[in-house]
């Protein structure tokens, strides 16, 4: 087939659009593009007549490529026998007051011969009501075969609690598949720092600003680290609503304690850091805070796997049961008898009494770094922690 000289032209523009899109590269480069590439191939018929800049390509994305990607979607999703599940999440965009809501729907497409996961639509409102967001959904999925929808994913807040329940009501087939096993795990280690009451999670977020906030204190910090023969890696930022970013800032940290605690203790770090440094000082003050980090670390790689694991692409409801009873397993083999707990599984774990001493081991296991940082404290000192 011979293809014309302007088709050539919409083809080069199409795939460098295709390019920009998959590599996140911002809009401003087309106009870069459109102006370097009839200079760098002045040989070129195609590029001399090539002109997409961030206007025509943004045109190309929502008006183009994204309507066609969708169809391609919606059209295997109304093949006969295509099952679907669709998940929302909800984004907060403070910029601009509004809320972002996206739609993702997962099959089995007979084209790929595997489970996909693909954008569906995306929203932005104002407020956002169970009943707003049945009506969003609903219009998301209008194209598609209603009674092939076999369930709804979404995190657990109460508005979405009600929103699937609605949904429910319009879909009485649907299966009810409970709410997000990754929300449940990572609101289950929330709550056991909260029981811990350490302030040692806010020292690590105070270490990360304290840092990024100062060009000095930055390089007293790569001193430190050269002197001390410590690694020149950063301080890892840690955001509380993020499930896996904990373990790896308070990793960091216990390999740099050495050398953040020289900068924040300095003489002038006193002078300068503040609020932040005030904190961090008293965290420092504490015999215990160290002792406290390695703690956290050690649970945290209990949960890591599972948080790891599900967070894949790849179908797993199949591995949910058996994983959450093996990291209900792992909890409860730091404090409780083996015969406790073992081989119990499904409904026999919530018979459990955990806070019956007659099922506690004589000695909670608390990692072995842990109890080596603790080796010379006193006993009332150990039970403290």
């Amino acid at each position: 087939m011979v293809i014309s000289p302007s088709d050539l032209v919409t083809q080069a523009e199409t795939i460098f659009v295709v390019e920009m899109t998959l590599k996140g590269v911002p809009y401003s480069w087309a106009d870069t593009a459109t102006m370097l590439y009839p200079k760098m191939f002045p040989d070129s018929e195609v590029a001399k007549k090539f002109s997409c800049k961030r206007s025509k390509a943004s045109y190309i994305v929502s008006d183009g490529l994204g309507p066609h990607c969708k169809q391609l979607v919606v059209d295997e999703l109304n093949r006969p026998d295509t099952f679907y599940s669709i998940a929302i999440d909800e984004t907060s965009i403070l910029e601009q007051r509004c809320q972002q809501i996206d739609v993702v729907v997962r099959y089995y497409s007979s084209v790929a011969k595997g489970v996909l996961v693909e954008h569906l639509d995306s929203c932005r409102l104002g407020s956002c009501t169970a009943d707003i967001l049945l009506g969003e959904v609903k219009r998301a999925i209008q194209d598609l075969p209603q009674n092939n929808l076999i369930c709804v994913f979404s995190d657990v807040p109460n508005v979405m609690k009600s929103f699937k329940a609605k949904m429910k009501e319009v879909n009485p087939h649907i299966l009810d598949v409970g709410d997000c096993c990754l929300h449940k795990v990572h609101n289950s280690f929330g709550r056991g720092l909260d029981a811990f009451r350490s302030d040692m999670e806010a020292a690590v977020v105070d270490a990360y600003y304290f840092l990024k906030s100062s060009a000095v204190r930055s390089s007293s910090l790569k001193a430190h680290q050269e002197a001390l023969g410590l690694p020149e890696n950063v301080f890892l930022r840690h955001l509380n609503s993020r499930w896996l970013t904990l373990g790896p800032a308070v990793g960091r940290f216990i390999e740099q304690f050495d050398a953040i605690k020289n900068v924040v203790l300095s003489s002038s770090s006193c002078r300068s850091g503040g609020k932040i440094r005030a904190r961090l000082a008293e965290a420092f003050s504490d015999k215990a805070f160290y002792a406290k980090l390695l703690f956290v670390n050690n649970a945290f790689d209990l949960f890591k796997d599972f948080l790891t694991l599900f967070q894949g692409t790849e179908t797993l409801v199949h591995r949910l049961f058996g994983e959450m009873v093996a990291l209900v397993h792992k909890l409860c083999g730091r404090f409780m008898k083996g015969e406790s707990y073992n081989p119990k599984t499904g409904k026999d774990l919530l018979l459990l009494q955990p806070s019956s001493s007659v099922n506690w081991k004589s000695k909670v296991e608390v990692g072995e770094d842990t109890e080596a940082a603790m080796a010379s404290w006193e006993a009332a000192e150990k039970k403290g922690i």
